[in-house]
């Protein structure tokens, strides 16, 4: 499974980026996610993005990218469209909470069970139990979508 992960920019990838002083795009920590899948194909995406603003691709790759608090995704034929600092910031989080294990997260409820729980360590067992709700939710249309479609 693909989590989102850092990069740590070169001097060579440095030269490469626009309308970025080469300086700092050298200390520069860029977090990234695969599309999501309404960005891939150019019909999926016609009514989306007329509500975003167009920006010049830095990184000429597929993928949602943020620096700091921008945010932006590139498409797979070279266009890229303003997004959401939060909701990627909450999309990583999910993603993150999925590597907690069961006993983890068993031992983290038993935790908040005897409110003993720090406020982050309360917002991680939200974050792992909506992770799973979404989990399930997408599950579910599977196995319906099997039922129906084979």
């Amino acid at each position: 499974m693909f989590i989102g992960h850092r990069i740590r920019l070169n001097s060579i990838a440095a030269q490469l980026l626009t309308n970025t002083d080469s300086a700092l795009a050298c200390k520069m920590k860029i977090k990234c996610l695969p599309l999501d899948w309404w960005m891939t194909e150019p019909w999926a995406r016609e009514g989306t993005v007329a509500d975003k603003d167009a920006v010049e691709p830095k990184f000429n790759r597929p993928g949602i990218y943020l620096i700091k608090d921008e945010c932006w995704f590139e498409t797979p034929d070279g266009l890229a469209y303003k997004y959401s600092a939060t909701q990627f910031k909450y999309a990583l989080e999910l993603l993150h909470v999925r590597s907690l294990n069961y006993r983890q997260a068993a031992a983290l409820h038993a935790v908040v069970d005897q409110k003993l729980a720090t406020k982050k360590q309360r917002k991680l067992l939200q974050r792992y139990q909506e992770s799973m709700h979404i989990v399930s939710i997408l599950k579910g249309y599977d196995i319906e979508y099997r039922r129906y479609h084979t």
